[in-house]
């Protein structure tokens, strides 16, 4: 009976956040990125049978760059909001069961998915079309019955483990972060040798399969070329910044009592910070070895989160250069740290009158960011689903193209959302994921202006859409012999000239 009433008051409360999502996209549905419209594209091939694939002017080819899981999960729904919100309160339910879990308190539960569920990094993520919708509540679950395992050894438990971390990797890369996991847990459990190596190549085995098939069947290629070029002071810059977004200050828009919210957040996150660092001296003083102790399952977390960060900067030195650890790639590691310092919080203060000043603090200034942010996306939503992405005069003219025209531009992306219709990216004069210059660039051009020639195709630049590592138009009309076709305020059309 008890457990029944756990598993309904989660759930109840876990709506909050499904709410919140659903407000902001029930208008224009999920925010749209450039790696929405990979993802859109992969599914509506792989519904039409065509596998998970993308089309550009060289035709059909396997989605690589992004794992296969996600373009397939959302190829279930014909309404891209249900997604959005069925996983939003999937995530925000596990986030509760595993607080439970953590603490055995239902009260601590049910405050930690409220929290939760206004974050601004909640709100920011499942609003959009990402894999993160997905990745997140996989992550929680991999958790749990890591665990599980961890306090019963029972060998079922690892086994489900792994496989939630090889199926996540097939949703969002990252996700291997869980190798390092494993390799570092046994600085703080004692686990056999065999089940460390079994539980390695058990959750390996989706990546890797997937490489394999890719490169063997799919003839596709690696999802990310490597070299080495180690992460900038402006990724650690951003990695701060995105730390810094964590603590919530409150939108000044906002007000109480005629004062702008703020005024009550910083003040009141402050004196709850003072009094847990009151509360942390007074109970071990005499006990620094206490004091710096956490218990297994904040060290658990602890080990996550500093795994997933070292796995992202990993990735940016020898694969990504250009991935930002912002809002949306260090997601996990909020969810992580989140549950790590709220159990952290609980287990000193106990959730005592003390501790309302902090998780009121974080409270209100949680919800005035996210109450901002859904009345901003539901009047005005950024990115490509945008009206006025859709209703661009170039967008009108590259509709009326012919089907199955070969056509190049430096927004395919924009273009495929608006139109359906596929479209290769000019050449890159660098490589955003090396910084390296293409030394084939001129070559890449030529090889486009011989294609848009033989093949009568187009050539399309979209103002608005600006990417440094691709050519300007200017330089494209001083090196290419092109012929204008159609000239618009926002965007121009050339065809390749005799």
């Amino acid at each position: 009976m008890r457990n029944f009433k756990v598993i309904l008051l989660i759930s109840i409360f876990s709506l909050i956040g499904s709410f919140f999502i659903f407000r902001a996209i029930e208008i224009y549905g999920p925010l749209i990125t450039p790696d929405s419209v990979y993802y859109l594209q992969a599914s509506e091939n792989f519904k039409e049978g065509l596998g998970v694939k993308v089309k550009d002017a060289e035709g059909l080819k396997p989605l690589v760059h992004f794992p296969p899981l996600y373009p397939v999960f959302i190829s279930f729904f014909d309404d891209l909001r249900v997604p959005n919100v069925l996983l939003s309160f999937i995530t925000n339910f596990l986030l509760g069961l595993f607080m439970f879990i953590a603490t055995n308190s239902l009260f601590s539960s049910i405050l930690s998915v409220v929290l939760f569920s206004v974050s601004p990094n909640h709100t920011f993520n499942f609003s959009r079309l990402w894999s993160e919708t997905l990745s997140l509540p996989l992550i929680l679950l991999a958790i749990i019955f890591l665990w599980r395992y961890l306090n019963s050894r029972r060998m079922i438990f690892l086994l489900i483990f792994s496989l939630l971390v090889s199926i996540s990797t097939l949703v969002r890369y990252a996700n291997l972060f869980f190798i390092l996991v494993i390799f570092t847990i046994p600085l703080i459990y004692r686990i056999s040798f065999s089940h460390l190596v079994l539980s390695v190549i058990l959750s390996s085995a989706g990546f890797i399969f997937w490489h394999v098939l890719n490169l063997m069947v799919l003839q596709g290629s690696l999802a990310r070329d490597f070299s080495f070029h180690i992460f900038s002071f402006d990724h650690v810059l951003t990695f701060l910044k995105t730390l810094k977004l964590y603590i919530p200050r409150g939108a000044s828009i906002h007000y109480l009592f005629g004062v702008p919210i703020y005024f009550f957040v910083v003040p009141l996150i402050v004196l709850g910070t003072v009094i847990l660092i009151f509360f942390i001296v007074r109970e071990n003083f005499h006990d620094l070895k206490k004091l710096l102790s956490f218990s297994d399952i904040e060290k658990v977390l602890l080990v996550c989160s500093i795994c997933y960060v070292i796995f992202i900067f990993l990735s940016i030195s020898f694969a990504d250069y250009y991935i930002p650890p912002d809002l949306r790639i260090m997601s996990p590691f909020f969810v992580l740290m989140f549950s790590f310092v709220f159990i952290f919080v609980y287990r000193v203060l106990k959730f005592k009158l003390a501790s309302l000043p902090l998780l009121f603090g974080f409270l209100i200034g949680y919800f005035s960011h996210s109450f901002s942010f859904i009345n901003a996306a539901r009047l005005d939503p950024v990115d490509y689903n945008n009206p006025r992405y859709a209703n661009l005069e170039i967008i009108s003219e590259v509709k009326k193209l012919p089907e199955g025209a070969i056509i190049y531009s430096n927004a395919p992306d924009l273009i495929y959302f608006h139109t359906r219709k596929a479209s290769s990216s000019v050449p890159f004069k660098f490589y955003p994921a090396t910084t390296r210059t293409n030394k084939k660039f001129d070559e890449n051009l030529k090889r486009m202006f011989n294609r848009l020639k033989e093949n009568d195709g187009f050539l399309v630049i979209i103002y608005s859409v600006k990417r440094p590592y691709l050519p300007t138009e200017e330089e494209l009309t001083s090196k290419l012999n092109l012929r204008l076709y159609v000239k618009t305020k926002d965007g121009v059309i050339y065809k390749a000239g005799e």
